[in-house]
């Protein structure tokens, strides 16, 4: 994909997120714009990965790639299956009945200790 259709893709996600979500019904404007967000973060994160192949950093970007990907499902539950808006109650732990938090947590200290490991390798070669 070249640069002028990653542009356009993403120009017209950010027009979606900052505009058109007006165009659709109330009760469902928050879960578009929360979707279109998510969406533009994980183009941004792959099109920073396809133009920097930086290896060190994709477990980081898979992590938030599903962090975002975990908005959107949750979005499009409650638009297309009415799932319920309990306020303090972690959607998916409470639908699904799994830890959402607890592994999104485990994740990202997993991720922490390789962030560490990483730095503390790079400070012995030098």
């Amino acid at each position: 994909m070249n640069n002028t259709a990653v542009t356009a893709f993403i120009f017209i996600l950010a027009l979606l997120r900052t505009f058109l979500y007006e165009y659709f019904p109330e009760n469902i404007q928050a879960y578009i714009w929360n979707i279109s967000g998510a969406a533009v973060i994980i183009i941004l994160l792959l099109v920073c990965f396809w133009k920097h192949k930086s290896y060190s950093f994709l477990p980081i970007i898979c992590w938030w790639i599903y962090e975002e990907l975990l908005v959107i499902f949750c979005s499009f539950g409650r638009i297309f299956f009415k799932w319920p808006n309990i306020i303090g109650m972690d959607q998916l732990s409470e639908k699904f009945n799994i830890p959402c938090v607890l592994i999104s947590l485990s994740i990202a200290g997993y991720l922490a200790v390789l962030i560490y490991k990483e730095n503390k390798r790079a400070a012995l070669k030098s």
